[in-house]
């Protein structure tokens, strides 16, 4: 595990607390059915409720290989974290995602933190550099994780810096 590279899932903004579970469930018969993939291709999914969901069997206890990022040496040795929304369209600063961006600023730092790494760092994987928290745009052309997702994950008071203040 060198790194972990945020997604949204593009799918509603509204749903209730209640509904996670079953929406998680149907992202991960999308995977398994149409996809062909063995399990979910994300490691862990949050919703705006801030439940964590594991979404790869195994992933709670130790790195195991997504299939969330497009690039082999990526899904290989990162962890994929998406956030449940679309945030192409909803602006993941508002008040009504708190809860998101807390537990995703938790899970990701506790995934770092159970292996050395710090946010800012860099990594390199299939002759690309960038830093260990990346999107999913960062290593392959896509919207994901949404222009909102990536602009909170690169402002300099947004997710990285949050991972890296809470992890001092």
């Amino acid at each position: 595990m060198q790194g972990v590279v945020l997604h949204h899932t593009a799918g509603a903004n509204s749903y209730s607390k209640e509904e996670s579970a079953g929406i998680v469930r149907s992202y991960q018969t999308m995977h398994i059915v149409t996809n062909g993939w063995c399990d979910l291709g994300y490691n862990f999914l949050v919703d705006k409720y801030g439940q964590v969901f594991e979404g790869r069997a195994g992933s709670l206890d130790g790195h195991v290989r997504g299939a969330h990022a497009g690039v082999r040496e990526v899904n290989d040795n990162t962890t994929g974290v998406a956030m449940m929304g679309n945030f192409e369209t909803s602006n993941i600063r508002d008040a009504e995602w708190d809860a998101l961006r807390d537990a995703t600023t938790r899970l990701i730092g506790w995934r770092l933190d159970d292996y050395g790494l710090r946010p800012l760092q860099n990594l390199t994987l299939n002759g690309q550099t960038e830093f260990r928290v990346s999107g999913h745009r960062n290593w392959l052309a896509t919207a994901c994780p949404g222009q909102y997702g990536q602009e909170w994950l690169d402002a300099a008071d947004g997710l990285r810096a949050d991972i890296d203040s809470a992890l001092s």
